[in-house]
């Protein structure tokens, strides 16, 4: 796994735009996962993936 995650969020028609990364700690990703939801809240889907392998690590909904 990498040290590094990226925080997505998906916009209405379906698709993933990156909204930041950061540490791939697990409460660093609860941290910025929670940002993102505050940040954006028309959105309603956030995830966090590793930035290699793009395996999904975490999601959040609002």
């Amino acid at each position: 796994m990498s040290p590094i995650c990226i925080i997505e969020r998906q916009t209405e028609g379906g698709s993933w735009i990156k909204v930041c990364d950061g540490s791939s700690h697990p409460a660093n990703i609860k941290r910025l996962l929670d940002s993102a939801v505050k940040a954006y809240p028309q959105n309603k889907k956030f995830r966090a993936i590793d930035s290699v392998s793009k395996q999904l690590l975490d999601m959040a909904f609002s």
